[in-house]
């Protein structure tokens, strides 16, 4: 009996010894994918929010665009006026203003975060990404900023006159100046090209990515095509007679737009090509001087050849340039919002409404926010046209920035205000 005991004990030993190593082997196989973080699913869960929450929420913001409900933010720092914003649709606001500050502001709490100082002349233009922020001054200099420490990585000198417009794609920085040209500077290698063509000061230079082409907007009523990938020379969109601005044109947006837009009566009847006519012109008049010692009869032939080969080289390129942008928007002071086609070189609608000349525009796919001199903010409908609030304020509009559910503006008396449309309703 007691060996049988003993023996017994021993096997329950030994099963249990198997469990317990059986336990063991399974800790240590790796866990679920499910399980590997504890927080993982949660994080996931945070991001979702019902639909009807998320309807309701736009629905609301959207209602409050139509009927202009909104509440004000005020940013108080700047000691002259402001020339240029920047509003990342979220919690940053950059600005930068005569007083030859760049000022970074939290527009949740209205904080000043940090003062950028630096340029000598006042600030007219800013862009910026997560890692840097590049600002051209009237003082002629490109800058760029750690926006995050407030210190200077590099600056950039080459324009005569003052920078009025930068824009960068990747490793390239394009700027537009009073000297009447545009510089693209390639920082990686460190070369620079210019780019000339416009007979007055370059306002405004817009880089569309994807089709790798630059659009500048220019105090000589026009605006200019070029292809970043040779630096060379397309096409204008301008002149009376193709529906243009009559006065210095202050800012355009290439944009793609898929559906329908409202244009006005006739304005697609036209079948002339803005950006070839201009091209064509302009090359003839290089032939005409390149060809004075010619017989008269060969200088024109000779241009009507240069015209009509630069004529196909601009179709083939709207034809064959993939992923260029559908349209074009451009503020003029001639007090107009115009909306042009890239591929025609057309100008299908005229927004009429300002008093006085449109210093800057922002858009999106719903709307078209302006400001202007006399001291407005229009809020047009995009598809459509039609102006569906008008803001005002105590001082000339020199620039506006738009976000889903907010407009950022710089005024000229030094003012920096936020109108926020996601406001609660009372």
């Amino acid at each position: 009996m007691a060996v049988k005991k003993l023996q017994e004990k021993s096997s329950r030993k030994r099963r249990f010894s198997e469990a317990e190593e059986e336990m063991k082997a399974v800790k240590s196989l790796p866990k679920p994918l499910w399980k590997c973080s504890a927080s993982a699913p949660k994080r996931l869960m945070r991001k979702k929010r019902p639909w009807k929450a998320v309807y309701s929420e736009r629905y609301t913001v959207e209602r409050h665009w139509r009927k202009g409900f909104y509440s004000v933010k005020k940013f108080e720092g700047h000691t002259d006026g402001v020339l240029c914003c920047e509003y990342d649709n979220n919690k940053l606001l950059m600005t930068g203003s005569y007083d030859t500050t760049i000022k970074i502001w939290n527009t949740d709490t209205g904080e000043l975060i940090r003062t950028l100082t630096g340029h000598t002349m006042g600030v007219k233009s800013l862009i910026y990404d997560d890692q840097k922020l590049i600002s051209g001054g009237l003082d002629c200099t490109i800058k760029v900023w750690n926006w995050r420490t407030g210190e200077c990585i590099s600056s950039y000198t080459g324009h005569r006159e003052g920078v009025i417009s930068v824009d960068f794609l990747d490793k390239v920085i394009v700027s537009g100046s009073a000297d009447k040209t545009i510089k693209v500077w390639h920082v990686d290698i460190g070369t620079c090209y210019t780019l000339r063509g416009h007979s007055d000061w370059v306002t405004c230079v817009k880089i569309h990515p994807k089709s790798r082409t630059l659009f500048s907007a220019s105090d000589d009523s026009t605006v200019r095509l070029w292809d970043l990938e040779t630096n060379k020379y397309i096409g204008t969109y301008g002149g009376v007679e193709n529906g243009g601005h009559t006065a210095q044109v202050q800012c355009v947006i290439p944009f793609t737009y898929t559906d329908d837009l409202v244009t006005d009566i006739g304005s697609c009847q036209k079948t002339s090509n803005a950006a070839n006519d201009e091209a064509g012109r302009s090359n003839s008049e290089v032939a005409v001087v390149e060809s004075e010692d010619e017989e008269d009869d060969g200088s024109i032939e000779n241009n009507n050849n240069v015209q009509n080969t630069n004529e196909s080289e601009f179709e083939k390129f709207v034809k064959t340039r993939r992923n260029l942008p559908t349209h074009l928007l451009t503020a003029s002071l001639d007090n107009t919002i115009k909306l042009w086609d890239v591929k025609t070189g057309k100008c299908i609608r005229t927004q009429f409404g300002h008093i006085e000349g449109v210093w800057s525009i922002a858009a999106d796919t719903f709307r078209i926010v302006s400001g202007a001199h006399d001291k407005s903010i229009k809020i047009w409908d995009l598809q459509n046209g039609q102006c569906m609030q008008t803001l005002a304020n105590a001082s000339s509009v020199s620039c506006v920035g738009l976000g889903d559910s907010r407009i950022v503006c710089g005024l000229e008396n030094g003012e920096v205000k936020m109108y926020c449309f996601d406001c609660n309703e009372r």
